[in-house]
């Protein structure tokens, strides 16, 4: 009976060291799906000692393109369709299974998506700059409308005193003739 006991401690002993030996390759599998599509594009590049400029000669990318893509740097990566193709020719240079690569870079996109979902700062920011002094922002408001109503009575101002023709007295003398015609022969020359 120890015998068949320890016939089956060895026999799970063996299969504890299969299961390690899977989990393992599961772990190996799990860790190589939670690298980044860029990384994983990088380290097959490294692991063939393939160079970057070898890569952008080959695939017409240039390479900082192809760092950018390789450290997920979307802010430097042209639109979402070049990136795409990017992809796609960097593949199909490294013999990687684009289908594979596909579907890493659709997860990749939506956890990306959830995250700036998450954490979209520029809210927190605009919310924050709103809640200020009510009397500041009021003014800040109505400095516009303000100035152009200034400028505007400067401008009517300076026409009625400076530049109204030939009225030193501010209104039409056709409205009222009998001070047209009064001031007329008072003064011939003023009012030609």
């Amino acid at each position: 009976m120890e015998h068949g006991g320890n016939g089956d401690i060895g026999a799970e002993k063996q299969l504890g060291k299969r299961s390690g030996h899977g989990d393992k390759k599961n772990h190996d599998a799990r860790k190589d799906s939670a690298r980044t599509i860029g990384t994983y594009l990088r380290d097959k590049r490294m692991n063939r000692d393939i160079d970057r400029e070898e890569v952008s000669a080959a695939t017409g990318i240039s390479s900082t393109v192809l760092g950018a893509l390789e450290n997920d740097d979307r802010d430097n990566l042209p639109a979402e369709v070049y990136v795409k193709a990017f992809y796609r020719k960097y593949a199909e240079y490294l013999d990687v299974d684009f289908e594979e690569l596909q579907a890493r870079y659709q997860q990749q996109a939506q956890n990306l998506k959830k995250t700036r979902r998450r954490f979209d700062f520029s809210t927190v920011i605009t919310l924050r700059g709103q809640g200020g002094n009510i009397v500041t922002e009021t003014l800040r408001r109505l400095l516009l409308p303000i100035v152009i109503l200034l400028f505007g009575f400067l401008l009517y101002w300076i026409y009625k005193n400076y530049l109204a023709p030939n009225n030193p007295l501010g209104f039409y003398l056709e409205q009222i003739p009998s001070i047209y015609s009064s001031l007329s022969s008072k003064a011939p020359d003023l009012f030609c």
